[in-house]
């Protein structure tokens, strides 16, 4: 079992269910329905807390938060099942990607003991912001090269 602290759930999967959410919305290029997004968001943030605490191997996880995701993307959101299934695999690369950065930067830079760092939610949690503020800056800026695209087409037609 790979159970997850309140605090985790409040402060990291929350937060983290927000930017899933949003990258959707920007890769698919919808509209922001804000109750939809707000539900979806939550949704996507509780998802992992619940199936942490079921019986399974480190990575079923995952994909069993995948197919929530793409359940929730076609279902209350009424996006595209291609395009759900492909936004939540690059969501979840990238976050991989930046998770890997951070914990490279922890262990090899800092030179932190991982059995301390994951011993300790709060120090779990703040050793882990980073890599959720460089996923956020990396949808930010995916958000504005889009945004871009989209100015510059309208200006040729």
């Amino acid at each position: 079992m790979l159970k997850v602290t309140l605090f985790e759930l409040i402060f990291r999967l929350i937060p983290e269910g927000f930017l899933f959410c949003l990258f959707m919305f920007i890769l698919v290029d919808k509209k922001i329905v804000w109750h939809k997004f707000v539900l979806t968001s939550i949704i996507f943030g509780l998802t992992p807390y619940f199936i942490r605490f079921l019986p399974i191997n480190f990575g079923v996880h995952t994909i069993l938060s995948l197919i929530v995701y793409f359940a929730v993307a076609v279902i209350i959101n009424k996006i595209e099942p291609l395009k759900a299934i492909s936004s939540g695999l690059l969501s979840v690369v990238i976050l991989s990607i930046c998770e890997f950065i951070n914990f490279f930067i922890v262990i090899n830079i800092f030179k932190y003991p991982v059995e301390r760092l994951l011993d300790n939610v709060r120090l779990k949690m703040l050793f882990g912001s980073p890599s959720l503020l460089l996923f956020a800056l990396i949808l930010f800026i995916i958000y504005k090269v889009k945004r871009k695209n989209i100015k510059e087409v309208s200006k040729v037609v």
